[in-house]
């Protein structure tokens, strides 16, 4: 194995900051955080040198979003820790990255699927511990209904 492409999970119970509930924010953390590290600590000990792992965080993680409180410091949390395993292996010649889409149109899927493909290819070989945002346009992403409480923060 010499690429690893880890955890799209989409996790956001409960909502805003304040009336959010322990078991809730403990929930976020436990799959959209410790998915992640559990993938990166069954998939790296097999890769060789070139190899990638890019995980992919949200644009929850670099913009505030009131309704989605837990979601947005777990996303935060995947891009401090892929930051972190970078460093950890990139004596072994292993590369780290991030990528954190903003929410999907039609067309995001194939990109965001392209991004993952180069940040896995030789051809970002001097690429480590990035994080490659993929929101098109902030202003676009902050009008959305999940940014200003009109999504109700639940699974989907």
């Amino acid at each position: 194995m010499n690429s690893c492409a880890v955890s799209a999970a989409y996790f956001a119970r409960g909502g805003r900051f304040d009336p959010l509930a322990d078991s809730d924010w403990a929930d976020n953390f436990r799959v959209t955080l410790d998915g992640v590290f559990q993938d990166m600590r069954a998939c790296t000990p097999r890769m060789s040198a070139g190899g990638a792992v890019v995980n992919i965080a949200s644009v929850a993680a670099m913009v505030e979003m009131p309704v989605k409180a837990g979601y947005g410091a777990a996303k935060s949390a995947v891009i401090g820790l892929t930051r972190t395993v970078a460093v950890t292996l990139a004596p072994r010649g292993i590369r780290a990255n991030s990528l954190p889409p903003g929410f999907a149109t039609t067309k995001a899927p194939d990109d965001i699927a392209g991004t993952v493909a180069f940040l896995a290819s030789d051809d970002a070989a001097f690429i480590t511990g990035a994080w490659w945002s993929m929101a098109g346009s902030p202003r676009n992403d902050v009008r959305h209904p999940a940014f200003l409480g009109g999504h109700d923060g639940e699974t989907s």
